[in-house]
This record gives structure tokens, C-alpha cells and sequence, in this order.
């Protein structure tokens, strides 16, 4: 411990003042304040900061500061001996000139060699792609090559030929074989063509409950979402209901009204996950009446005997009676 730091210590405890205390006095961090006691001016962040440290500690424990200085000069550090002291140490100017120059040399040289391995992956990359362009050049003028070869033999045989009779024959009699199989194959496409359109427009191939027949079907009554229709001028009565392409619906198909006999209780659906496809289709022609309730009438389609009835309403919801005379 230095003098100077022991007047100070024995000042402050004095007064009965911790490092703790001068430290919340001075905001001098208390590791600075014992290396002032201890004499250990190493420590402390600069020799510019000594004087100012130890005048702060000097004031707060009560002590003259330039009675303090004068007794103990020896000991606290001079901040213009010490700034001279380290322009001395700074380079001059020669000095930093030759450490710099090695510096950037061997940083030019650090360049150059990372550089290198780009610059020859660049050239071997150009190298390739040389190479292909070239054996592709060589592939197609060779192909041409024998392209033109080739068509210039079929030129010399044909030319040979045409000068020799049996030849000229033959290929007439091929050219007619040629022309006659082509006509064969033609009309045998039109007559298939043609029995496919007869076939598929031959009304007998078609079940009859789905033609429409000269029937009469009109609604004779509608009351909010119940609607009744008529169908006459026909001896059948087939009724079907199916749903629309990826929609589905529920149905309820039963005799008379709602209460009679159930035909039908069950969704209709097409195309819609989760559900299988179904439909409702009776033949109702031994029946006078039927009565249909349609739970979604965006997804359901209503036929009688092949004829799409339209609904009256918008309504989702719709209960339809048709009844039926015989003709």
C-alpha cells in the first residue's frame, strides 16, 4: 500500500465510510477505488484518470486536495509527463509507412491466391462447354451428312428404276394394291362411323320409360311449397329422381300423400365424398297418385317418364303430388 492510498484509507474510515460509500459518492467502480489504496495505478483505465480519481476520493473523505498533492507528488503520476511519455512510444511516420507496406502486400497476395481457384474453375467451365459445342456441331453435320447421303441414294434408285420395265411394273402393281387397301380402310371407317351414329340414334337401344312420350304434364294447384301436378295422354307412369353432379339431396317418395305407402326414404347423391351414389326410379303406372318431398331442390332432379318437371318455386324445400290418368 502506497502512502498516499494509506492517508486516504485512514481518512475514510475515519469518517466511518465503506469503499461502497465513496463509490456511490464518486461513481468511481469500487475496483479502481482499492487499486488508488493499494497503489496500484496500473489498474485504472488511463494515466489521465488518476489525478481526477484520487481528487474525487480526497474530497468525499474530507482531505485538502492540493495539500494532498503537494505531500505526495512523488507518487501521483503527471498527466503531461505521461502524454509526452506516449507520443515517445508512438512510430514515426517512416516506421508506419514500412509496417504498412508489408501489410498490404501480403493482403494483395491474400487476394490473388483466394481468387485463383475461382478463375480456374471460370476456364475450366469455359473449357466444357467449348467441348460440347463442338461435338454437337459434330453430331449434326454428320447426321446431315448422311441425311443428304441417304436421300441422294433414294434419288439414284428411283431414277434407275423408272428405266426398267419390270420395275415400273411392280411398283404400279403396289402403287394399285396401296390405293386399293387405302380405299378398303376408308370405307370400312365411314361404315363403322356410320353404324356407331345409326346405333347411337337407334331409339330400340334406349330403354322406353326414358323417351319422352306425348304426354301431358301441367300443375293444377300451388300453395307456398306445395305444388300438385296432372299427367295424362299416357298409359305410364315412371318416376325419377336423381341428383345433380356433385350435389345430393334427401327424398321422400311414398303413395297418395305423405302418410300412404313409402316407396323411397334416403338421400340421393352424385359424385359427393363421403357418400355413395344414389337415386329413386319406380315404375308407378298400377298408381293414381305420388307424393314427393324434396329436401334440397338445387341438388335434385325430377323426371316422369323421361320429362324433366320444373319446379314452380325457388324454395329449397318443395312437396309435389302428381296424379295420374291412364289413358
Amino acid at each position: 500500500m502506497s502512502e498516499l492510498g494509506k492517508a486516504l484509507k485512514e481518512a475514510r474510515e475515519e469518517k466511518g465510510l465503506t469503499l461502497d460509500d465513496i463509490q456511490e459518492a464518486t461513481k468511481i467502480q469500487k475496483r479502481y477505488l482499492v487499486a488508488i489504496e493499494n497503489g496500484d495505478y496500473q489498474l485504472l483505465p488511463g494515466q489521465f484518470y488518476i489525478r481526477a480519481f484520487i481528487k474525487s476520493y480526497a474530497e468525499t473523505v474530507g482531505l485538502d486536495v492540493q495539500e494532498l498533492f503537494t505531500q505526495y507528488a512523488s507518487e501521483v503520476p503527471n498527466p503531461a509527463a505521461a502524454a509526452d511519455s506516449e507520443i515517445e512510444k508512438l512510430p514515426s511516420r517512416k516506421e508506419r509507412v514500412e509496417r504498412t507496406a508489408p501489410v498490404k502486400s501480403k493482403a494483395t497476395s491474400t487476394n490473388v491466391s483466394s481468387l485463383l481457384p475461382k478463375i480456374i474453375a471460370v476456364v475450366a467451365l469455359i473449357a466444357v462447354i467449348a467441348c460440347i459445342y463442338f461435338i454437337v456441331i459434330k453430331v449434326n453435320g454428320g447426321s446431315d451428312d448422311k441425311s443428304s447421303k441417304a436421300s441422294s441414294n433414294d434419288d439414284v434408285t428411283l431414277q434407275q428404276g423408272s428405266d426398267i420395265g419390270d420395275h415400273k411394273s411392280k411398283k404400279k402393281s403396289t402403287d394399285g394394291a396401296t390405293g386399293e387397301t387405302a380405299d378398303k380402310t376408308a370405307d370400312q371407317k365411314q361404315s363403322d362411323s356410320t353404324k356407331k351414329a345409326t346405333s347411337k340414334n337407334d331409339p330400340s337401344d334406349q330403354q322406353n320409360e326414358d323417351k319422352p312420350t306425348q304426354q301431358t304434364l301441367k300443375m293444377t294447384s300451388q300453395s307456398g311449397t306445395a305444388s300438385t301436378y296432372s299427367l295424362s295422354d299416357t298409359d305410364k307412369f315412371v318416376v325419377e329422381v336423381t341428383a345433380v353432379d356433385g350435389k345430393y339431396s334427401w327424398l321422400t317418395a311414398s303413395k297418395d300423400n305423405a302418410s300412404g305407402e313409402r316407396y323411397y326414404f334416403a338421400n340421393v347423391a352424385k359424385g359427393v365424398n363421403g357418400q355413395k351414389d344414389a337415386s329413386f326410379k319406380k315404375d308407378l303406372s298400377s298408381v293414381q297418385s305420388l307424393y314427393l318431398k324434396i329436401g334440397n331442390t338445387t341438388g335434385a332432379v325430377v323426371k316422369v317418364n323421361g320429362q324433366v318437371l320444373k319446379y314452380p318455386t325457388d324454395t329449397t324445400t318443395q312437396s309435389l303430388t302428381i296424379n295420374f290418368k291412364k289413358s
